[in-house]
């Protein structure tokens, strides 16, 4: 698809449309090149655009967009002055009102979010990605009982909208209403089966279906199923607790990810919509894993059967869905551990041999690789699964190339520097944690560490003393080196 919107642009270097479109497939092309570098080109699209018909309300809001994304000095100016100028020049464009909202309320500014959430309500009452993205700011403002109202309200509008059931269900998973919670993915579930149906074939949502019929036998075979338990946080918490079920309508339009609303059997749209529903099944497959519920009746890793079949519809759903494969392969090193990770009850059986764990690991992160080809976080996974199956050489290729691919990657950088601290290579270690040591203070303790263990002791003060007065200034090198990203969101739920 980029490359023939990048032929068609080279043709029509003028037509706005072309250009709007191909901006977007540029900011999402981020593998291999980085984040910054795709808003970059995306942006230089968009500003071209901007020349050719400066009175687009659509490139006005599409740049200010981007700005918001890159960040910078001045960035947030700048797209102010650009949302302004596309609700300007068309006071009916809901998708600017919606794009602005989301905006500020990223900045903390509730009030002004709010406001320009009913703008967007009174330019378009029938935008259910509108209601969702409200009802995830009154969430921040823990307004609860209105959050629930309005997400009722985007699932009522569209039924199909997998981004309101997603961000509902994981609203319902924080405040630890753990029932409510699997009650919404699996009436999400159900609600988008269709629309993935008419896109991919009609034998989407069949293994969904089954693997749930299956666990429902093995909860029965238990003795029957037991009701979680749903702790309120506060009283603004209870509200939204007990204000009952929602769902009323089973039909509707919209869709999150674009400004034009797709019907399910219409054209524009149809990939967007794969994705949002790949993007509801990854979710709900890693509540299941955090969870740890005991789905087959099977002691230790009896969740993974249901989040395996989960997985494997996020990925045939949309194969490009890089967040579903490393969701999938931080669940199976979790599974790996025995019980040892979060939700699985403390307990120690390893029902598997030990490799059998880091091997379907890596098979996931290959097959994953096959359809995301240099996906950064796939390449880092698949290192570390080879480090678990003891191909040291082959990790240490990996990583070495991940960091010179991505050299601001400071997780790469720390663990190429643990690696290499493992073999021995203590020096090695150290360049390799000084590499990550501007964006990540654990890289910067590792280095320390590793310096001191080579007995360099001056070179090892020095990194502990930068290290101390990073911390202490509280810059932001303090997020940490770890393998992240793989939390049970899987999909951004702000409805822009």
């Amino acid at each position: 698809a980029l490359r023939l919107v990048t032929t068609a642009l080279e043709l029509y270097p003028t037509n706005a449309h072309i250009g709007v479109s191909a901006a977007r497939l540029v900011a999402e092309n981020v593998d291999g090149r980085g984040v910054s570098t795709a808003l970059d080109d995306a942006l230089a699209i968009a500003e071209r655009c901007a020349e050719h018909d400066p009175n687009n309300a659509v490139v006005a809001n599409l740049r200010a967009t981007l700005e918001a994304r890159r960040g910078g000095k001045g960035a947030a100016a700048r797209a102010r002055a650009l949302f302004a100028r596309s609700v300007e020049l068309d006071p009916a464009h809901a998708a600017a009102y919606h794009a602005w909202a989301v905006f500020e309320r990223s900045k903390g500014r509730i009030a002004k979010s709010r406001r320009l959430f009913r703008e967007c309500r009174v330019a378009d009452p029938t935008r259910a990605a509108t209601s969702q993205a409200w009802a995830l700011l009154e969430v921040d403002a823990r307004n609860f009982a209105e959050a629930r109202r309005l997400f009722q309200d985007a699932v009522v509008l569209d039924a199909s909208h997998a981004p309101s059931w997603q961000a509902w269900a994981d609203a319902e998973r924080r405040l630890g209403n753990v029932g409510k919670a699997e009650r919404l993915f699996r009436r999400g579930e159900e609600a988008t089966r269709d629309a993935a149906r008419g896109i991919v074939g009609a034998a989407s949502g069949t293994r969904v279906r089954r693997a749930r019929e299956a666990a429902s036998a093995a909860k029965r075979d238990l003795g029957g199923a037991r009701r979680a338990k749903e702790p309120e946080l506060d009283a603004s918490a209870s509200a939204l607790a007990s204000s009952g079920e929602v769902f009323t309508h089973p039909d509707g339009s919209g869709d999150v990810r674009t400004s034009r609303r797709s019907r399910l059997g219409g054209g524009g749209g149809s990939r967007a919509k794969l994705r949002a529903r790949s993007s509801l099944l990854c979710s709900w497959a890693s509540f299941e894993v955090a969870r740890g519920c005991p789905t087959s009746g099977r002691r230790g890793d009896g969740y993974m059967p249901l989040a395996r079949t989960l997985f494997r519809e996020a990925v045939d759903t949309c194969p490009e869905n890089a967040q579903a494969w490393t969701q999938w392969w931080k669940a199976e090193a979790i599974a790996s551990r025995g019980g040892s990770g979060v939700g699985l009850g403390g307990l120690g059986f390893r029902l598997n041999p030990p490799n059998a764990g880091a091997e379907r690991q890596l098979a996931v992160a290959n097959e994953g690789l096959a359809r995301c080809p240099g996906n950064e976080r796939l390449r880092h996974a698949r290192a570390l699964s080879l480090k678990s199956l003891g191909d040291t050489d082959g990790a240490r290729r990996e990583l070495e190339a991940l960091a010179r691919d991505f050299p601001a990657n400071a997780h790469a950088a720390h663990s190429l520097g643990l690696l290499l601290q493992e073999l021995g290579e203590f020096d090695a270690a150290v360049k390799a944690f000084e590499s990550g040591k501007d964006a990540s203070l654990p890289c910067l303790t590792a280095a320390a560490a590793a310096a001191s263990h080579s007995g360099d002791v001056a070179r090892a003060r020095g990194l502990f003393m930068e290290g101390s007065a990073a911390a202490s200034s509280g810059g932001g090198r303090g997020r940490s080196a770890g393998f992240s990203g793989f939390g049970p969101g899987g999909g951004s739920n702000d409805g822009g």
